[in-house]
């Protein structure tokens, strides 16, 4: 075959090539920036090479860059130049950072210190960086609380594909339902888990984002359709009491309770945790799940379900930092999505603080002069002190 005859036969297919590339083209990046709205409370900006916050007095632009930060009582809404709305909640500290270019249009990327945001997205996507890893979201509508004390981080997805992720691995997860990213703790990570939005969660989005309520009954719709997935189906009522009764709890070899599901391993009933560290939750496989459900009933009445597909669950027990007693069960999902059984509650404790911490009565004092030393627990520069009254604002 000739050069010439070659040349002939690859002329179309690279012309070919050259369109396409040309409909692959990245949207172009651009600067980020802000219109602030809707101004409540206590609101303060600073821009990028800016020493420190100023009051918001207007409708001002926050740059590529800057940060904003609300008081106990601030709210505001920003309209980013990339058409993407978020509200930022009291006691929170959000810094706009960048866009990039991206396949599938801009790729933002934003972090939040402290506090809640919730994003309505207008195309592309959002990555959003926090003390305890990454939440993002393709589609729509994304939340994502700090917890001030714990830095444990709660993502929410109202609509849309949603994703969250540490070191430890990620996960992903759509509408109706929410994960939390456990803060980590000397280098060591649990991976994030999936489970469903609570009814607190949708009146927190109802309250807050008004732009959301167009989809709310959608969204509260697919968490009831995920949520009845779970639950048992109906069985009718025995005409009869049973001919034998229910046979006692008796003890497996590895210490667990037999009560009719799968037997719990560890930490058993009545367990005393320490103040902190991590404690390894851990039960027997039951042939033929698809997942486990293991729910942490809190002191104070929350309850916190985290999904897993092995049979042991890792969590620190500084990140549950309520003291009193806890306890915590485990239910199985069948293959076919349905409840299999659940376990009964097995409760432990957890003390008030370290024992090495001084009491209420001996702790330190905290004074605008300390607060000014890097050295002391005082320091208004620690993320914990931002909004203590002997730290000026």
């Amino acid at each position: 075959m000739s050069i010439t005859h070659l040349q002939k036969l690859l002329t179309p297919l690279l012309v070919f090539v050259l369109v396409l590339s040309a409909c692959q083209t990245e949207t172009p990046a651009s600067p980020l920036s802000a219109t602030i709205k809707e101004v409540s409370g206590t609101v303060n900006i600073k821009q990028a090479g800016q020493n420190g916050f100023v009051k918001v007095t207007g409708n001002e632009t926050l740059n590529e860059n800057g940060s904003v930060q609300t008081g106990d009582d601030g709210r505001v809404r920003l309209d980013l130049s990339t058409g993407t709305i978020i509200r930022l909640s009291p006691s929170s500290l959000f810094t706009l950072v960048s866009n990039q270019p991206a396949s599938n249009g801009l790729d933002t990327k934003l972090k939040l210190d402290l506090g809640q945001i919730f994003i309505v997205l207008k195309g592309g996507s959002v990555n959003i960086e926090t003390p305890s890893g990454v939440a993002s979201v393709r589609g729509s509508y994304l939340s994502v609380h700090v917890n001030p004390d714990t830095l444990d981080v709660t993502v929410t997805c109202l609509e849309g594909d949603c994703g969250a992720s540490n070191e430890a691995g990620d996960s992903k997860f759509g509408g109706g339902q929410k994960t939390i990213l456990l803060h980590c703790q000397t280098g060591q990570c649990t991976a994030p888990d999936v489970g469903l939005m609570t009814a607190d969660d949708f009146e927190q989005w109802y309250n807050v984002c008004p732009e959301c309520r167009d989809i709310m009954n959608q969204a509260y719709a697919t968490m009831t359709a995920l949520a009845s997935s779970t639950e048992p189906p109906a069985t009718e009522a025995p005409t009869e009491p049973p001919a034998t009764e229910t046979p006692p709890a008796t003890e497996t070899p590895t210490g667990g309770t037999n009560n009719g599901c799968v037997n719990i391993i560890g930490p058993l009933d009545g367990s005393e945790l320490p103040w902190q560290g991590p404690v390894t939750y851990s039960w027997e496989g039951q042939p033929d799940a698809q997942k486990y459900i293991v729910t942490f009933h809190y002191p104070n009445g929350l309850n916190v379900p985290i999904e897993t597909d092995n049979t042991h669950l890792t969590r620190y027990t500084e990140t549950m930092y309520n003291a009193g007693t806890y306890s915590w069960d485990v239910t199985v999902i069948g293959k076919d999505g349905a409840k299999v059984c659940q376990t009964h509650s097995v409760s432990f404790s957890k003390p008030s603080s370290d024992p090495g911490v001084p009491t209420k009565e001996e702790e330190l004092v905290c004074t605008p002069e300390l607060g000014m030393n890097e050295s002391s627990p005082c320091w208004c520069g620690l993320e914990q002190n931002y909004y203590a009254p002997w730290c000026a604002q």
